[in-house]
Parts: structure tokens; C-alpha cells; sequence
């Protein structure tokens, strides 16, 4: 098994990168589903000259929505997959051209609802698909989800 600090999905294009790092679950011995879907990521990224790193919880479900969204985007070079953080404190969008190309945007907030933003773009290829479907097959094995919402 591999080590917590072991466990995260990072997307990388040259020295710009987005990662987010599972340091913990929450509370594993909750009794709602809710709180152990809860899990304590460290936000790191590296857009250009403009870099920052925080803490944030974030939902075990949002990284198995992303999962879907990615594998569906992989088969369909047109679509777009969405990761959405809790309070919309990490946003993450990616969206195909058609034909292999992937445009990331992504929008980070040091603080829930307000506070300071970093946003940053990245151009990808699908190739970079599977190894972020296995990172996150590797985050939704490790830290279970216990609710399925959408979006």
C-alpha cells in the first residue's frame, strides 16, 4: 500500500503543474456518509511566474465524478471533464477539441468562498488521460466513496 502523502492526482505540462496531495480522511469513523467523504488535500500549483500551495477538504466523490467525466473524455475527444471542489474552492475543466487536444483551466482559492485566486491554464493531449484516470482510480480505492452526487 502506498503512503499517504503517496496518494494524489497531479496534471503536468513541463514546470506548470496543478496537484493535489490526500494527506488524510477527515473523520473515518463518522457515522454519516457526508463526513467520511471528507478528506485534508494540500492544493499545490504552478502556473508561469504565479505559484501557491494550501490546505483544503475536499470530497472523495468529486475525485470519482472527475474520474467518470475523464474516461468518458477520453472516448469522446469532444467533451469536457469537471473537477469541482468542495465550495468551489478547486475548480479544475478540461476541455477536448475533437481531435486529441486539451485545454485545462483551473481556478484555486486559498479560502472557502472568498480570499485570494490563483488561476492558471495548461495545454495537454489525450495521452495524458490514462495516468490521471489511474491517479484517481488510485484516490477513490484508498479513500472510499460512501455518497454518489453529481457535479
Amino acid at each position: 500500500m502506498r503512503n499517504e502523502s503517496e496518494t494524489y492526482l497531479k496534471i503536468q505540462n513541463g514546470s506548470e503543474f496543478v496537484k493535489i496531495e490526500i494527506l488524510k480522511q477527515n473523520f473515518p469513523n463518522a457515522d454519516l456518509d457526508w463526513d467520511k467523504d471528507s478528506i485534508r488535500c494540500k492544493i499545490s500549483a504552478k502556473f508561469g511566474s504565479f505559484s501557491g500551495e494550501f490546505n483544503a477538504n475536499l470530497m472523495t466523490f468529486s475525485f470519482d465524478n472527475f474520474k467518470r467525466e475523464l474516461i468518458y473524455l477520453y472516448e469522446n475527444l469532444e467533451q469536457s471533464a469537471t473537477f469541482k471542489g468542495y465550495e468551489d474552492q478547486v475548480k479544475i475543466f478540461i476541455q477536448g477539441d475533437g481531435i486529441g487536444h486539451l485545454d485545462l483551466f483551473c481556478d484555486l482559492k486559498d479560502n472557502v468562498g472568498m480570499g485570494n485566486e490563483l488561476k492558471g491554464e495548461l495545454n495537454l493531449d489525450q495521452t495524458y488521460l490514462p495516468d490521471l484516470i489511474e491517479q484517481l482510480d488510485t484516490i477513490t480505492s484508498e479513500y472510499k466513496v460512501h455518497m454518489k452526487m453529481n457535479g
